[in-house]
């Protein structure tokens, strides 16, 4: 398991969290939505995608799932790629846009307005009383679908110049760790070797490559041009 196992480790110098910050954007909402621009570029596609929200604040509490691929981020990474006509102020509006959904969604799951820990105790409580049955909608293939995550993700803060890790929840997705610090973002992205359409390196430096890009627009965009 060890050998099988595709580990990269990015320390991104360019920035860290105070550049969206200085933008007025989430660090965690602007990493999150770069992963997305990330995976599609590399994959054609949105990714289902799992970030740890804790619930602890509720008793018995533990964690929830803040999902990333949205409509909002799906219309700013297709302006992003050229799938769809903007110009540079309209894909930094929409690049705002995905920014806040993704921080209102947050919120509110860790407000316990997820969706994902009421499906698990609505299909908990049918099953132990004998009528998971009567629910299809628990057997119907999206179900199964939108609890594949090919992205797997958590941001996990430390004051020391150290980083941690984990592996992909399924087969051919992707670990992605990360930790903004003030002047840059240290990211950890996994895979496995025996599955042919993942690539940690290549995840990884088009993550960079989506750094790189993301500021280039916001400084732009936040600027248009008055000729």
């Amino acid at each position: 398991m060890i050998d099988n196992l595709d580990f990269c480790l990015l320390r991104f110098d360019e920035y860290g969290r105070n550049f969206p910050k200085s933008q007025g954007v989430s660090p965690d909402g602007y990493i999150q939505l770069a992963l997305q621009l990330t995976y599609y570029k590399l994959h054609g596609c949105m990714a289902m995608t799992y970030e740890s929200a804790s619930i602890r604040r509720f008793r018995k509490g533990r964690v929830d799932n803040i999902r990333a691929n949205s409509p909002a981020a799906q219309a700013w990474v297709k302006a992003m790629l050229g799938e769809t006509e903007a110009t540079t102020e309209e894909k930094y509006a929409l690049f705002k846009e995905a920014a806040e959904w993704q921080q209102k969604y947050q919120i509110e799951t860790v407000l316990g307005k997820g969706i994902d820990c009421h499906l698990l105790g609505l299909r908990e409580a049918a099953a132990e009383l004998g009528v998971l049955h009567s629910l299809p909608f628990f057997s119907d293939p999206s179900f199964t679908r939108i609890n594949y995550f090919q992205l797997s993700t958590s941001q996990v803060p430390t004051t020391t110049d150290s980083f941690m890790c984990y592996g992909p929840v399924v087969p051919d997705g992707y670990g992605t760790c990360y930790n903004p610090f003030p002047e840059h973002i240290c990211v950890v992205v996994t895979s496995f070797y025996d599955c042919a359409d993942t690539d940690s390196q290549m995840f990884a430096h088009s993550l960079e490559s989506s750094f790189l890009q993301m500021r280039e627009i916001c400084l732009q965009g936040n600027h248009p041009s008055t000729s």
